[in-house]
């Protein structure tokens, strides 16, 4: 003799007020909707800008010089902005040295808008290459504007 399963009301019944109190709960956990009154403000962005104006440059006794200004032309402050320079062979597929310097005044400082720094480098480069070629870049902003001298 098999039984048959049939649902019981007290099975119904706790279904249902499962499922109430499941919704009753969803309900206080999202709430109703609420209106926005204000727009949500933009985001501000600071435009973070370093120019290097290199003022002279010269290879002497297995060191190269470069002696330049570096301006900040952006909007906002930059803390210690360190400044890399790359020294390449004439070829620019082999990298002779490479060394980084900090402008004056401006290690673990902030270089506020439109100040002006000088910044000297001395990389010592181990062979004595007929053609030197060199170039900057910066970790800490996105964006360097280098002018060589005419």
């Amino acid at each position: 003799m098999e039984k048959e399963n049939k649902p019981t009301n007290i099975g119904i019944i706790g279904t249902l007020i499962i499922l109430a109190l499941m919704g009753y709960f969803a309900f206080q956990c999202v709430g109703a909707p609420k209106e926005i009154t204000s727009p949500t403000p933009r985001p501000t962005y600071s435009f973070s800008r370093l120019q290097l104006d290199v003022q002279s440059s010269k290879y002497k006794y297995g060191y190269l010089e470069v002696h330049g200004i570096v301006t900040n032309t952006g909007d906002s402050a930059i803390y210690s902005p360190e400044i890399v320079i790359h020294v390449w062979d004439k070829t620019e597929k082999v990298k002779l040295a490479e060394d980084s310097a900090w402008p004056a005044g401006t290690l673990l400082k902030y270089m506020q808008p439109g100040e002006k720094a000088a910044v000297d480098f001395y990389v010592m480069i181990g062979s004595e290459p007929l053609v030197i070629r060199y170039s900057f870049t910066t970790p800490d902003v996105p964006y360097l504007d280098v002018n060589f001298p005419k």
